[in-house]
C-alpha cells in the first residue's frame, strides 16, 4: 500500500510560530534485533531468544541492539566494539515485563540483580562508544538495582580501578549513558598503591550517569580530561580516606561538569579535603586553568556519621594552585556536616565567575565561609558556631524529617533569587517559584510537578514540560516530552544529545524537528532536519520495552542567547491493524479516516542555553 501524501512542509527559514505546522511524510525506518544474555548461556548461545541465550555478554556486538541481561553472577567485561556512525548499543535488565514474552524465559532471569565481580579488577571497561547501559529497576541508598558492580578488592598495582572504567587507548569513549547500576568497592583504605573508585573516566566525553547508586568506595567519581559528563540523581555513599593519602569525593579535569540532584551520604576519614574539587589535568604542581564550566544544582548533602569529615571548604573547593572559570552552586541543601561546609574558587586570585546562590546548610558547627567567590546571595546557614556565618537570609522553616534522610521543607523559606533553566525545576519535577516563593535549598515546597521528575525512563531533571504561552500551535493535549536531553543546559556552539525511546512497533517519530530562539517570551522557530545525517528513529521495533532507542546529537548554534530554549517535535502512534498509515496536523478529514490512522501530538522539551 502508497501511503498518501497528507501533509506539506512549513517554511524552512526561521519563523514565528504563530500557525499550526504542516508536516509531510514518512519518518525514516529504525531498525534494532534484540539479544538474550544468562551467565551460562543457553541451546545454541547465538542469543537469539532465552533457550539460545549467549552465556555472558560477547565480544562481538551489533550496532543497533538491545541486549537483555537476566539476573546471576557476571565476570568482567570490556566493550571495545568498533563504532558505526552515531548507532548505538543498548543493555538492559531483563525484566518479565520487557521480555518475559520471549521464548525460554524463566521466572528468575527477572528476580534479582545481575552482578559484575572481579577482585582487583574493573568490572566494565569501556574503550568504544555510544553505548547505553540500563538496569531498570533501583532508587536511593536500596539494594535493588538491575545491575550491580562489585569490587571486595584494592588495587595494588599504583593506578586507580574503578567499578567503572574508561581509558583512553586513542579515541576517547564518548556518548556513554549509564543508568540504574549499584557500585560496590572495597572502602575507604585509601593509599598510595591501593585506590577504590566508582568511575574511573579518562578522556571520556558526553556521558550522562543517571539514577546510581555509588558505595564504599576511596573516590566515587574520578574524571581526566574530559568534556560534558552529566551526574544527575544518583547516590554517592561512604567514600573517603582513612589514611593520610589526601581525598576528595568527586575530582577530575572536565569541561562541562553538570552534578545534578544527587545525595551525597559521608565522606569517611580524616585526610578527605571536599566532596567536589575540580582539578587541572596537569596536576597540582603548576598553575593551571581548570577546564571550566562546572553547574552543580539541586544537590543534598547529609553525614551520618560521625566520622564523617572533610578538611576544607566541604561542598566545593578548587584544589591548589588551579584557577577555574565558570561555576554555578545553586539551590543545594547541606545538614550535619562535620568538616567546615562552604564554596571555594581556590587558593589563587584568578577564578572567574563562580556564582553561589540558594543555597541551605543546617545544623553544620564549621565554616570556612565563601572563598574567591565572585557573586553569592540568598544562602541560609543556621547553625555555625565556629569559622564564618556567610548566611545572608535566616532559617525560619524546618525540614520533613531529616533523621530519616527527608529534606523536604514544612513552609516556605525566606524568597530565593528567581534562576532560569535548567535550575527552576527541583529534584522531584517542581517548578521552583509556581507557588509564588523561589525556596532556598534543594526542593520546592509545594510546587507544582512539571511531569519531568528525572526518577527514571527517559525524563531528565531539569527539562521542562510546558505548554509555552508563546507557543501558539493547536492540538497539544500532552505537552510532555517522548526524548530525555543528555544534559539539562549546553553552551552555545555545544552539542545537545537527545535521547529517544518508543513504546511500540506503531510509534513514530517525524524527522524533523524545530528549535527555538527565544527572546522576550517570543520564539522564533528554525526546521532542524537530520534525516541526511543521523535521522530520528521510526518504526519497526519490537513492542517489548525498551527497544526502539536511539540518541541523535543537535550543535545549538553560536548565535543562540543564553537562557531557556524549546524543542518542539511531533510523534504519533498508528492503528495497529494498518500499514503506511500517517496522521499529522493539517489533515483534511473528507479524504483521511483519522479514527483508523490512529493519533498524533505535538511535543515540548526545554533546555537551556548558558
Amino acid at each position: 500500500m502508497t501511503p498518501k501524501k497528507i501533509f506539506s512542509l512549513f517554511a524552512l527559514g526561521p519563523v514565528l510560530l504563530t500557525v499550526v505546522f504542516l508536516f509531510p511524510g514518512i519518518p525514516t525506518v529504525y531498525a534494532s534485533g534484540n539479544f538474550y544474555v544468562t551467565p551460562s548461556g543457553g541451546g545454541t548461545q547465538n542469543g537469539t531468544d532465552w533457550n539460545n541465550a549467549f552465556a555472558g555478554i560477547p565480544s562481538t556486538l551489533v550496532r543497533g541492539a538491545t541486549y537483555y541481561i537476566a539476573s546471576g553472577n557476571y565476570t568482567s567485561t570490556v566493550f571495545s566494539q568498533p563504532v558505526s556512525g552515531t548507532t548505538y548499543i543498548y543493555f538492559v535488565k531483563a525484566t518479565a515485563a520487557n521480555s518475559g514474552n520471549v521464548a525460554g524465559w524463566q521466572s528468575s532471569f527477572g528476580t534479582g540483580q545481575a552482578v559484575w565481580t572481579n577482585p582487583g579488577s574493573d568490572e566494565w571497561d569501556i574503550r568504544t562508544s555510544y553505548l547505553d547501559f540500563d538496569g531498570v529497576t533501583g532508587t536511593g541508598s536500596n539494594n535493588d538495582y538491575g545491575f550491580k558492580l562489585v569490587n571486595p578488592t584494592f588495587s595494588t598495582n599504583n593506578q586507580y580501578i574503578g567499578e567503572v572504567q574508561v581509558w583512553s587507548t586513542g579515541s576517547a569513549p564518548s556518548n556513554v549513558n549509564i543508568r540504574h547500576v549499584q557500585m560496590v568497592g572495597a572502602g575507604q583504605n585509601l593509599t598510595g598503591t591501593q585506590y577504590s573508585v566508582g568511575l574511573w573516566l579518562f578522556g571520556a566525553t558526553n556521558w550522562l550517569v543517571q539514577n546510581c547508586f555509588i558505595d564504599n568506595v576511596s573516590t566515587w567519581v574520578a574524571i581526566v580530561y574530559a568534556t560534558n559528563i552529566t551526574l544527575d540523581h544518583n547516590y554517592f555513599r561512604n567514600g573517603g580516606s582513612n589514611s593520610s593519602t589526601h581525598n576528595a569525593g568527586i575530582s577530575g579535569g572536565v569541561s562541562n561538569m553538570i552534578i545534578s540532584n544527587n545525595i551525597f551520604e559521608n565522606l569517611l576519614g580524616g585526610s578527605n579535603t571536599t566532596y567536589i574539587e575540580p582539578q587541572g589535568n596537569a596536576g597540582s604542581n603548576a598553575i593551571t586553568q581548570i577546564p571550566g564550566h562546572w553547574y552543580i544544582y539541586g544537590n543534598v548533602w547529609k553525614a551520618t556519621s560521625q566520622s564523617e569529615r572533610t578538611t576544607q571548604w566541604a561542598n566545593f573547593s578548587v584544589t591548589s594552585n588551579n584557577i577555574i572559570d565558570d561555576v554555578k552552586f545553586y539551590n543545594n541543601t547541606s545538614y550535619g556536616l562535620h568538616g567546615p561546609i562552604g564554596v571555594s574558587g581556590g587558593n589563587l586570585t584568578g577564578s572567574t565567575n563562580i556564582n553561589v546562590f540558594n543555597n541551605l546548610w543546617v545544623n553544620t558547627p564549621t565554616s570556612d565561609g565563601l572563598n574567591n567567590v565572585t557573586t553569592s546571595g540568598n544562602n541560609i546557614v543556621s547553625g555555625v558556631t565556629t569559622g564564618y556565618n556567610f548566611g545572608d537570609t535566616p532559617w525560619t522553616t524546618s525540614f520533613v524529617n531529616p533523621a530519616a534522610g527527608d529534606f523536604h521543607l514544612t513552609a516556605h523559606t525566606n524568597a530565593g533569587m528567581s534562576l532560569p533553566s535548567p535550575y527552576n525545576v527541583d529534584p522531584d519535577g517542581n517548578n521552583r517559584g509556581s507557588n509564588g516563593t523561589w525556596d532556598i535549598g534543594a526542593y520546592e515546597y509545594g510546587g507544582t510537578n512539571t511531569g519531568s521528575s528525572g526518577s527514571g525512563g527517559i525524563s531528565l531533571q531539569g527539562s521542562g514540560c510546558t505548554n509555552y504561552a508563546s507557543v501558539q500551535v493547536t492540538g497539544i493535549t500532552n505537552p510532555c516530552p517522548v526524548f530525555s536531553l543528555g544534559a539539562a543546559n549546553v553552551s552555545a556552539g555545544g552539542v545537545l544529545s537527545l535521547n529517544f525511546s518508543l513504546n511500540s512497533v506503531n510509534d513514530y517519530f517525524y524527522n524533523t524537528l524545530y528549535v527555538s530562539d527565544c527572546s522576550s517570551g517570543t520564539c522564533q522557530w528554525n526546521k532542524w532536519n537530520q534525516a541526511g545525517s543521523a535521522p530520528i528513529p521510526g518504526a519497526s521495533i519490537n513492542t517489548t520495552l525498551p527497544s526502539g532507542k536511539a540518541t541523535v546529537n543537535f550543535t545549538v548554534p553560536t548565535g543562540y542567547s543564553v537562557g531557556p530554549h524549546f524543542i518542539l517535535s511531533w510523534d504519533w502512534q498508528k492503528a495497529t491493524n494498518l500499514n503506511n498509515c500517517y496522521v499529522g496536523p493539517g489533515i483534511d478529514p473528507a479524504t483521511t479516516d483519522q479514527t483508523k490512522c490512529g493519533t498524533g501530538s505535538w511535543r515540548i522539551q526545554e533546555f537551556g542555553v548558558q
